[in-house]
């Protein structure tokens, strides 16, 4: 990419996940973050596949070819990036997944940010820190969650602009809600039928005492 290109999607990724390292956190003051390739394609240039990592974390995920032995070259390369990157994937896929099926399955719709953060912490198994850090990319303005000042909820278009990974858990949540949207037509159209069967029955008995 040129400089032009690798300026705005630096930016991109500083307004995604703020401009610490994505995988040691160091504040961008003491060590600059540069991007990285979670796939360690150079030529991958998507938003998904960017990260933004300082040297050190960077050189620990990539290596040169000549200091890697053996077990590096047989076990790590068969994974994209570090363990370390590789959990804290998993862990932001799964704290995803929490805010998704509360907002959808949950019994409320919307939640404080305080509540997102501290309850996906705890059922993911991550502190508030990291849930926090989390929390700021799915309430940016390229996130799926928006805010009336203090409540968080799904914006109207998520089903839209969900991430590719998060494919599964999305189509599940627009399943449920169809659903729901099919009951609660069925229970009104019930209502509506039972309110008809009141009303004729009213009717009859009131001519029926009239004659």
């Amino acid at each position: 990419m040129n400089g032009n290109q690798r300026k705005k999607l630096h930016y991109r990724l500083i307004t995604r996940d703020g401009a610490n390292c994505n995988n040691c956190y160091v504040s961008h003051t003491i060590r600059k973050p540069i991007i990285d390739h979670i796939d360690n394609n150079n030529r991958n240039n998507i938003l998904e596949n960017l990260q933004l990592l300082c040297r050190a974390c960077n050189y620990r995920k990539n290596p040169r070819i000549s200091e890697r032995d053996s077990s590096y070259t047989s076990n790590e390369n068969k994974h994209t990036g570090s363990s370390s990157i590789i959990i804290n994937q998993e862990k932001e896929q799964k704290f995803r997944n929490f805010v998704y099926q509360e907002m959808i399955f949950g019994q409320k719709r919307n939640h404080s940010r305080k509540n997102i953060i501290n309850g996906g912490a705890e059922i993911v198994g991550i502190s508030p820190e990291t849930a926090n850090r989390y929390f700021k990319k799915l309430s940016s303005f390229t996130g799926l969650l928006e805010s009336n000042g203090h409540i968080y909820y799904l914006k109207d278009t998520w089903w839209c602009k969900y991430p590719k990974c998060d494919d599964e858990i999305i189509q599940k949540c627009i399943l449920n809600l169809k659903k729901r949207i099919e009951i609660k037509k069925t229970l009104e159209e019930e209502n509506k039928e039972e309110e008809t069967k009141k009303s004729e029955t009213k009717n009859y008995l009131d001519e029926f005492f009239l004659n």
